[in-house]
């Protein structure tokens, strides 16, 4: 016999379980194991594992768990697991009888070899290698917590009383006797019902049932025309593909899917807006509705489409898609040349019979067009503004200083590069050549007046130096570019005679002649005085003289 140490005071539920047992030589064995007081009122279950002896090292290999529930104070037999190998007895023989005592007190579970066809039971004086024997014992308990007699081991609801292995089944959607099943399979407040094979709600008439109220495959009525269809009850919408779908014995009436059909006059198997009767089928004469031209037997919907200017085909459209279409380009500004090929009617708006427009969103340019200074190619010949029509005569003005070659003339759209509206240039070579243009000292006709050289901002200060001896006249000066007559000295006391000058011989250096000298007609004296006056006064006019302003900027270029 093994005893096992108590645990604690039991809980509402609780278990032990035993180490392997040890004795296994005694024939007839009977194991007893104590254990703390099981409550009363609870359930047990026990666990039994079970081995071969298969060596003298008492190594016990595992082969059966056993669990079996049972009240408290019953008793049942183990037998052995169908899958049990060599040495063990075959399936379905008790190899064990199990106890469990009364509760309450210390409680006993004995473990007894059955008798006949066990192991060990005191056929032989010690277990023989390969039989069975038992390895361990386990003990699980539960409480009774709704006091219907049921521990939560084999009660399925313990919270409700009237739910425990056994109970009475009622209509109440549950499992009153835990079976397994809810309401069912003999209720004692079933209701009269209708079997409902399709699930629709409406079971037929033909079956009827006595069950609960909901259970699945009833109804509560046996109205329904055909329990294999679900789409077929009272109330199901009506079609025209079922001879019957409402359970009305009306066919037909009232399907959802049901046609409107018109009177056909001209034929062609499309009805038109008059006489509409809405059925599965069509009435004699009739047809589906839709034609939008019942007096002509080519129109109708999905007729071939024409270029006749008619809705042959009831769309809506006219010749779209006609099957007499002819190749056309479309034309999208209506300028009577189009941009890319299309099929249409001859006259289809938004086409045209000739292609080659170069811009179809404006309706100013195509081939042929008047080209216009614009910027824009007008006439699709890949040119821009060449030859147009309100084109101005201009001259060339390569220089660009304003003023045109009169020797190049076009005409050109106003404001074109290097071209102006004037002939007024002398030299179209020069950009500071032009009318207006400031003269200088460099042998050219800057401001084209034919002159060269005149009036130059850059002339000299001189005196005419009329007998070139290089001294000039005081009461002569002049503005010129080069000293050709002219010289910057205005010393010279006779500009008439090359011979007479400042410093000349017989000439002191203010002009004085040192001796008489035949033919002057004049003494020493009144010529010193003379010559001195004149060059005091020519000194007072250089003074006061100023150079006159440089010519103007040149005018602006006219347009």
């Amino acid at each position: 016999m093994l005893t096992l140490m108590a645990a604690a005071a039991p809980a509402l539920a609780g278990s032990w379980t035993t180490g392997p047992v040890q004795d296994v030589t005694t024939p007839g064995l009977v194991e007893s194991y104590a254990t703390d007081p099981i409550p009363t009122g609870y359930d047990t279950e026990l666990r039994l594992v079970y081995g071969l002896w298969n060596s003298p090292d008492v190594v016990l290999d595992v082969y059966f768990d056993g669990v079996l529930v049972f009240p408290v104070g019953e008793a049942t037999s183990v037998v052995a697991d169908p899958s049990v190998g060599y040495g063990s007895p075959g399936p379905g023989t008790a190899i064990y009888d199990v106890t469990a005592l009364v509760t309450g007190a210390a409680s006993v579970v004995e473990v007894v070899p059955a008798v006949p066809g066990g192991i060990d039971t005191g056929t032989a004086t010690s277990v023989q290698y390969g039989e069975a024997v038992l390895a361990s014992v386990t003990v699980v308990w539960d409480s009774d917590d709704d006091g219907d007699g049921f521990g939560g081991l084999t009660d399925c609801d313990d919270a409700e009383p009237d739910v425990y292995p056994g109970a009475p089944e009622r209509c109440d959607l549950r499992d009153d006797d835990c079976d397994g099943v809810v309401d069912g399979p003999d209720p004692l407040d079933p209701v009269a019902l209708f079997t409902d094979a399709d699930g629709d709600g409406h079971g037929d008439a033909l079956q009827p049932v006595i069950a609960c109220a909901g259970t699945p495959g009833t109804a509560a009525v046996g109205d329904d025309c055909d329990d294999t269809r679900a789409d077929t009850h009272p109330g199901a919408p009506e079609d025209c593909a079922a001879p019957d779908r409402d359970c009305d014995g009306s066919p037909d009436a009232g399907a959802v899917d049901a046609v409107a059909w018109t009177a056909d006059v001209d034929g062609d198997g499309w009805g038109g807006p008059d006489d509409e009767v809405v059925a599965c089928t069509a009435p004699p004469g009739h047809a589906p509705a839709g034609d939008c031209d019942d007096g002509a037997a080519t129109v109708f919907p999905g007729a071939d489409e024409r270029c006749n200017q008619i809705d042959d085909d009831c769309d809506g459209d006219v010749d779209e898609d006609a099957v007499d279409a002819q190749p056309l380009f479309a034309d999208g500004d209506g300028d009577g040349y189009g941009a890319g090929g299309v099929d249409a009617c001859p006259g289809a708006p938004g086409t045209a019979a000739l292609p080659g427009d170069c811009d179809d969103g404006d309706a100013d340019v195509f081939p042929g067009a008047d080209e216009r200074c614009n910027g824009a190619d007008d006439d699709c010949d890949g040119a821009v503004d060449e030859d147009a029509v309100d084109a101005v005569t201009a001259w060339a003005d390569a220089d660009g200083d304003g003023y045109g070659d009169p020797d190049a003339e076009a005409l050109v759209c106003p404001g074109a590069p290097a071209w102006v509206g004037n002939a007024d240039d002398c030299d179209d070579g020069a950009g500071d050549v032009f009318p207006g243009a400031t003269e200088r000292c460099d042998g050219a006709d800057d401001d084209c007046d034919g002159a060269v050289d005149e009036d130059a901002v850059d002339a000299l200060d001189l005196f005419a130096d009329a007998d070139g001896d290089g001294y000039g006249d005081p009461d002569r000066p002049v503005l010129q570019c080069s000293e050709d007559l002219a010289a910057p000295d205005p010393t010279d006391c006779d500009d008439a005679d090359p011979d007479v000058y400042p410093g000349a011989p017989g000439y002191g250096p203010d002009c004085e002649p040192l001796v008489d000298k035949a033919g002057c007609g004049c003494d020493s004296g009144r010529a010193g005085g003379a010559w001195l006056l004149a060059l005091a006064a020519a000194l007072l006019s250089r003074r006061g003289r100023r150079r006159a302003p440089g010519p103007p900027a040149p005018p602006a270029p006219p347009s």
